[in-house]
């Protein structure tokens, strides 16, 4: 996934969503980097995301999202980033 941000920061926090979901989802391991292009990184620029001290999460209805804990990676609205994650199973929708 391709985000592109609005403003500059140096911390980011990702939202994970299973608003549409009918069974919960998990992701095993999530990512974020600066984009070189198309879906390239700047190595050395990725991070991997925690979620409450975890690396995975699992999002189960009714819960909808759920935050990575905040992390550094400085970003201005001129930045775009690419974020990776690795599903355990993909759910039906």
């Amino acid at each position: 996934m391709i985000i592109h941000p609005n403003f500059a920061s140096r911390r980011v926090r990702l939202r994970l969503s299973n608003r549409f979901g009918k069974e919960p989802v998990s992701f095993s391991s999530v990512s974020l980097a600066r984009r070189a292009s198309g879906a390239a990184i700047v190595p050395g620029s990725a991070r991997k995301l925690r979620f409450e001290g975890r690396g995975s999460v699992t999002i189960a209805p009714p819960a909808r999202s759920f935050e990575a804990t905040p992390s550094r990676f400085a970003y201005d609205a001129a930045t775009t980033s690419r974020s990776a994650s690795r599903w355990q199973a993909i759910p039906e929708i």
